[in-house]
């Protein structure tokens, strides 16, 4: 099995699990598209490429770019959407990837007020009039952009702060993002689902150089023992 048919299988995966445990109330699965030099792009079906649309945009309207875009592969029932595509090499090698998480600009979180979310209409008293600011958390993987301590080959993006790239130690499968993304905003419900999170562990080779895992605080990448 090819690296590219391996994560969009676990995306897959995740999405049809995360669907049936009425986490996630909307989906999008996988779609594979082989590309020239050998590389296939994995993505949500038939999403528009909005890279143009997202920059130097209030977050609202980035939202909904993405959302009307259809450029994600799960929304969650308080309206927050998971996006991910990534591009393999046929060496088995991911190349690149950004995975994206991005919380609705006018619902609360079903962390903040699970009670509303365990009704039929997840939507009817959830908007968020206290203003509080959503925070989009994004992982990327472009090593051909890598510039020591300035551009990690691999990092993590808080916000919308153009320079805001906290390295990372290494590219990240599916299912990995989607564990940091609930462990760390739907405490709540991984808690219901148990072990039952088809979540694994993969070697993944460390992109980050020793000196800026020396001298800069940055995201750990589990390893297989």
């Amino acid at each position: 099995m090819s690296l590219a048919t391996d994560i969009h299988g676990e995306i897959r995966l995740l999405t049809q699990h995360l669907t049936q445990a009425s986490i996630c109330q909307e989906n999008r699965f996988p779609e594979m598209s082989t590309r020239s030099g050998g590389i296939t792009e994995v993505y949500p079906e038939k999403s528009l490429d909005l890279s143009g649309a997202l920059k130097n945009v209030p977050y609202r309207e980035a939202y909904e770019n993405v959302r009307e875009g259809k450029a994600y592969n799960m929304m969650f029932l308080d309206g927050a959407l998971v996006h991910f595509r990534y591009c393999i090499h046929s060496k088995k090698q991911i190349v690149k990837h950004s995975l994206s998480f991005w919380p609705s600009p006018r619902l609360l979180s079903s962390d903040q007020t699970p009670w509303i979310y365990e009704d039929d209409e997840p939507f009817g008293d959830a908007v968020d009039e206290r203003g509080v600011l959503p925070v989009p958390v994004r992982f990327d993987y472009a090593p051909e952009q890598f510039e020591e301590f300035n551009h990690p080959r691999c990092h993590a993006t808080l916000g919308q702060y153009p320079n805001c790239r906290i390295a990372v130690a290494g590219p990240i499968r599916p299912g990995l993002f989607l564990n940091f993304v609930l462990h760390n905003f739907y405490r709540r419900e991984i808690h219901n689902l148990g072990g039952n999170f088809p979540f694994k562990l993969y070697e993944s080779d460390w992109s980050i150089t020793a000196d800026e895992a020396k001298r800069f605080l940055h995201f750990m990448v589990p390893k297989l023992k």
